[in-house]
């Protein structure tokens, strides 16, 4: 697994031995889950490669962990998005 290290302010991650696995670059980074986690105040999710497979301007609420490594995200404007482990989009609702 991965841990956040904070260097000259901003966070990235390092592995088990040390070495840094995501450069330093982020004002926030929440856990690892599943492979991906929020970052900068939940506007964005990047996968364990630093790979940016989502963004929302209004922010993330909440994601749920589908099969075959897809990810049900919920925003803060209440839109729902079904997304693959790559980040393309395979469903969208807005908020109604």
């Amino acid at each position: 697994g991965l841990a956040g290290v904070k260097i000259d302010g901003k966070w990235g991650s390092i592995d088990k031995t040390g070495k840094i696995r995501i450069e330093p670059k982020y004002e926030y980074l929440y856990s690892f889950e599943n492979g991906v986690a929020m970052v900068d105040q939940h506007h964005k999710i990047i996968n364990k490669e630093d790979k940016t497979i989502f963004e929302s301007e209004s922010g993330v609420f909440r994601i749920y962990r589908l099969d075959e490594g897809m990810l049900y995200i919920v925003t803060n404007e209440g839109n729902t998005i079904i997304i693959d482990k790559y980040g393309n989009e395979i469903s969208k609702k807005p908020s109604t």
